[in-house]
């Protein structure tokens, strides 16, 4: 889904490695409010924090002996964190698909009178999507409820288990979470040279891993960096929250409306979203590249 920052989005300076406790802290905290309310932010937050925290732990993970003590303990969080993910999946997707109907409710001032039954038509897709969206969440969340209830001393004692384990010396720190940031990014590059809707999605997830690794460094190349994936994101984010709608529309509504009405609008949302993305991912990558290669020459 969408990845713009919010305010609790640690900055450049402030690095997430080797400083993972506080975000092991705000995760549980965030676990916690959840069990009380799912709310739109307390899930989005809680996705993002558990994100993070896999992103900065497997960097973690890569840094130490495969027999180190402390593996063990950060592997079955990452375990947990997994699946605590894939419950939190359909909340989030409804609460995005409810966003983006309720983004094109507003109907075209003074249409003309051969497309004033058209929108009508749309606008009554919109509703019948919106209710099926809704109980969707309520169905996911009650799920999602349930689980948090029945694994919740699971997930705490995994997280005290894995901050345990992060007590022990980070070699390497924010110089290293930033180098690992750029060799991700170029095995990136090298990998989806050729990138395109059927292949934009992994590589958004992978990307999500340079971000935060990036953000973990204090110097001007990784906040560049950081601040670069942050916009390639936010544009792939949006292209995917329409391509997920667009597909639950084709699926959900009646036969007749496949051709035009409802479906005839997303699957233009769509279209135009991909080419967003991939027009500033493309500019982007040649940026960085190019930066890159002026820091190199510089060096010699």
């Amino acid at each position: 889904m969408r990845t713009e920052p919010h305010p609790s989005d640690p900055q450049p300076g402030n690095p997430p490695l080797p400083g993972l406790h506080w975000q092991v802290e705000a995760w549980r905290g965030l676990l916690d409010r959840c069990t009380r309310k799912t709310s739109g932010k307390r899930i989005h937050d809680l996705r993002i924090v558990t994100l993070r925290l896999q992103a900065a732990l497997e960097h973690w993970l890569r840094e130490q002996a495969p027999d180190a003590v402390g593996t063990r303990a950060v592997k079955r969080w990452m375990k947990h964190g997994k699946k605590l993910r894939r419950a939190l999946e359909p909340v989030r997707e409804a609460d995005v698909c409810l966003e983006l109907l309720g983004s094109l409710h507003g109907p075209d001032p003074d249409p003309a009178p051969a497309q004033s039954d058209h929108t009508q038509r749309c606008l009554r897709e919109i509703e019948a999507l919106e209710s099926r969206f809704q109980r969707q969440r309520a169905t996911a969340s009650e799920a999602l409820l349930a689980a948090i209830e029945v694994h919740h001393k699971r997930l705490d004692q995994s997280s005290r288990q894995m901050e345990k384990a992060l007590e022990l010396p980070l070699p390497g720190a924010q110089g290293s979470a930033a180098a690992g940031a750029w060799k991700l990014f170029n095995r990136l590059t090298n990998e989806f040279q050729d990138l395109n809707g059927s292949n934009l999605h992994v590589y958004r997830k992978q990307l999500k891993k340079v971000r935060y690794l990036a953000e973990a460094g204090t110097d001007d190349e990784a906040a560049r960096l950081a601040s670069t994936s942050r916009k390639m994101l936010t544009a792939a984010g949006n292209w995917h929250d329409w391509h997920v709608l667009t597909a639950e529309a084709k699926r959900r509504l009646p036969k007749r409306s496949k051709q035009d009405g409802l479906l005839a609008v997303l699957r233009t949302m769509e279209a135009e979203a991909l080419r967003r993305a991939l027009e500033i991912s493309r500019q982007s990558t040649a940026q960085l590249l190019a930066g890159s290669g002026e820091e190199e020459s510089a060096a010699l």
